[in-house]
């Protein structure tokens, strides 16, 4: 279970410059597993489904769609006030600790969408990749 889904967010400001080069890293990490993942969806469409193996199915998408809908359902259930509730789905989606889920609860609109969305598909590709 991943223990900290934002990690460059707790990053002091008196480490600007490493705070930067953990963005630029994060946002390569991205681009290289998005483009495993146009590989991979090219190679399924051409070949099929079972020709993939196991190695490479963990790289087979979810969605934009469906992270959008995580990130809609949490905001909806902290809209309601319902944030244990929220929390408990933060928890799943970002693989968090409790403390850490209440934590993003409470600060959830302190974040923005984009930076909610990449985070959540860099989780789901580490998760898809470990095969948890």
């Amino acid at each position: 279970m991943f223990s900290n889904p934002f990690p460059i967010l707790q990053l002091g400001a008196q480490t600007a410059s490493l705070e930067e080069r953990v963005q630029r890293l994060e946002q390569a990490l991205l681009v290289t597993l998005d483009s495993l993942q146009s590989v991979t969806e090219l190679l399924e469409r051409k070949f099929g489904h079972e020709a993939l193996g196991s190695e490479l199915l963990p790289l087979t998408s979810t969605s934009n769609a469906d992270l959008e809908k995580i990130l809609d359902d949490i905001g909806q259930l902290l809209k309601e006030g319902k944030s244990s509730v929220a929390a408990r789905h933060i928890r799943d989606a970002f693989g968090c600790h409790w403390d850490r889920a209440h934590q993003l609860a409470s600060e959830w609109n302190h974040y923005s969408r984009e930076k909610k969305l990449r985070s959540l598909r860099l989780i789901g590709y580490i998760k898809r990749l470990e095969g948890s």
